[in-house]
């Protein structure tokens, strides 16, 4: 009967334990929790098919949200990026953010991150339509 109740009492110790960060007592650690990245490449052109400098690349789970995207790179001379996309984006944001200086403004373009482009790692041609002037 002591036995019993030695382990008893040794379970209901360790559980107390593992259970401490629940009860206000520090964080948890989520070792172990499950994450996955994705690398993601596109070549940005314009309506002609030139490709586009100096576009910022971002990821993101909603289109209505701008402020929930996070930089992930900026597009080369040659209108590529590649970059890292967190598992659950759903979205990536191509956006124009040096002006005139690589051939006029270009509108924003969101692009929705298919399970094909996750497979594939590529999207294809992201083209970007110039802003028209409202002078």
């Amino acid at each position: 009967m002591k036995r019993l109740i030695f382990y008893m009492l040794s379970l209901l110790g360790f559980g107390a334990v593992s259970c401490e960060g629940l009860n206000g007592g520090g964080n948890l650690d989520a070792y172990g929790v499950p994450f996955r990245e994705y690398q993601m490449s596109a070549r940005v052109v314009d309506a002609e098919g030139n490709p586009i400098n100096g576009i910022k690349v971002s990821h993101g789970v909603s289109q209505d949200n701008p402020k929930s995207f996070e930089y992930v790179t900026i597009t080369d001379s040659d209108g590529f990026f590649s970059g890292y996309v967190d598992e659950g984006s759903t979205y990536l944001r191509f956006e124009d953010i040096d002006g005139e200086e690589n051939g006029g403004e270009f509108e924003t373009k969101y692009v929705e991150v298919t399970e094909e482009h996750t497979m594939s790692g590529h999207i294809g041609d992201v083209v970007l339509t110039k802003k028209s002037n409202q002078e």
